[in-house]
C-alpha cells in the first residue's frame, strides 16, 4: 500500500477568468485601492490596459484584464 499525502488544491485561472476585463473603478475597488492612485499607476505604465475598440482616444473605454489585476496584486501584496 502506498502512502499518499494530500496537497491542497491550487486555484488556477480558467480561460473565462483570464478573458474577464474590468473598468478602472471596478479594478481599483477589487484591489481596495483609491481610483486616483490606480489611474496614476496606469499613467506610469505599472498596469497594463487595453482599449476594446482598438484605439486610444479621449472617450475610448479603458479595460484592465484579470491577468493584469493578478500581476498588480502579486507585486503590491505584502
Amino acid at each position: 500500500m502506498t502512502n499518499k499525502t494530500s496537497t491542497p488544491a491550487r486555484k488556477t485561472a480558467t480561460g473565462d477568468e483570464l478573458l474577464r476585463a474590468y473598468t478602472i473603478p471596478d479594478a481599483a475597488e477589487r484591489l481596495s485601492m483609491d481610483e486616483r492612485t490606480f489611474r496614476r499607476m496606469i499613467e506610469r505604465g505599472e498596469i497594463e490596459v487595453f482599449y476594446p475598440r482598438g484605439k486610444k482616444g479621449h472617450n475610448s473605454p479603458v479595460r484592465i484584464s484579470e491577468q493584469s489585476l493578478r500581476d498588480v496584486f502579486a507585486r503590491t501584496a505584502v
